[in-house]
């Protein structure tokens, strides 16, 4: 093994990391838009139906 094939692994380990938490963090906002949006809907439905808050 020589010093230029380490070097290209250890690179690669990094952008395989920073790939991995792109996207945990697009299913985290994802996930997090979902539920603000289903709770809006939830309370804007209750409150037409005159459900007290």
């Amino acid at each position: 093994m020589t010093a230029v094939q380490g070097s290209s692994e250890v690179t690669g380990e990094v952008g395989d990391r920073q790939a991995v938490r792109a996207v945990t963090v697009i299913i985290g906002v994802v996930v997090g838009l979902t539920f603000v949006f289903g709770f809006g809907n939830v309370l804007g439905l209750a409150l037409r139906l005159g459900v007290p808050v």
